[in-house]
This record gives structure tokens, sequence and C-alpha cells, in this order.
């Protein structure tokens, strides 16, 4: 019976562990609940409107959104670095300063939401091309979320 009761009180503490531990590891989040910087890319327009966006957060989760859909879809976690690395690169852009606002029918975009504020820059419209600079940025932010081809 001690041996019973033993092994219980065992198995009671290494449950209690082990999800005590993973759960202040696991703390998820979502752009909409999310206090520090994220940065969102997408694209769109066309005849029916059609968006569809990632949202990296500053702590590396990863999210797909598509204006039909609504909802938020958990993608792989990007690693910190890289979204610290686009993070800078944004600051040096200076995308808090941009007004370059030149959607076409079809459109693609970059946003920075920091502090309550939002930054964005849209291009698609061919008589006003995007900076280099945003469009490489861009580039290597949809290779974090597009499949990798083997």
């Amino acid at each position: 019976m001690a041996k019973l009761y033993k092994l219980r009180l065992f198995l009671l503490w290494f449950t209690l562990a082990f999800f005590g531990s993973t759960s202040c590891n696991s703390q998820k989040h979502t752009p909409e609940t999310y206090e520090k910087r994220q940065i969102t890319i997408g694209s769109g327009g066309g005849f029916t409107g059609f968006v569809t966006a990632y949202t990296f957060l500053e702590n590396g989760q990863v999210f797909k959104m598509e204006s039909q859909k609504k909802t938020y879809e958990a993608l792989e976690k990007a690693p910190k670095k890289e979204i610290k690395n686009a993070l800078k690169k944004l600051d040096s852009i200076n995308i808090k300063h941009s007004e370059f606002k030149h959607p076409g029918n079809m459109y693609k975009f970059i946003e920075l939401k920091e502090d309550d504020q939002s930054y964005r820059i849209t291009w698609g419209d061919n008589k006003h091309p995007v900076p280099p600079d945003v469009q490489t940025l861009y580039d290597h932010l949809m290779t974090l979320v597009q499949p990798s081809k083997e």
C-alpha cells in the first residue's frame, strides 16, 4: 500500500513539474494580443480584392491571414534573429516617415506595428516602382513563410 501511495505521489509530482515547466515557456500570442513590435507583409487586389497577409511577431511567431477567412493561422516559427534583422532594416528604411503609398490593381505591402501605431508602405503601380531595399526585405520575409522546394 505504501508503494502505491509513493507511486501516485511521484506521478502527481512528475505531471505537475512537466506541465508547469512547459506552460511557462509556451505562452502564445496572436497579432491581436501581442504588444511588442510586429511586421506584416502581404499582397492583394484584383477583381476579388482578396488579400493574403503574413504577420511576424518579434518573438518569432508567424501567422497567416486570408481576407476571406478572417482568422489567423499559426505557421512555423521564424528565427528571432531574422525578425530582429528585419525590424532593423525597417528602421533603416525609415518606414515611420515613409509616404510611399502607390498601390495598383494588384498590390503588395509591408507594415510595422509598434506602440499602437501602424506604418505602411504599399506598392503595385508600375509608374511608381518600390525602392529596391523594400522589395528585397519583402522577398526575404516571404522566403520565411513559403514551403522549401526540395
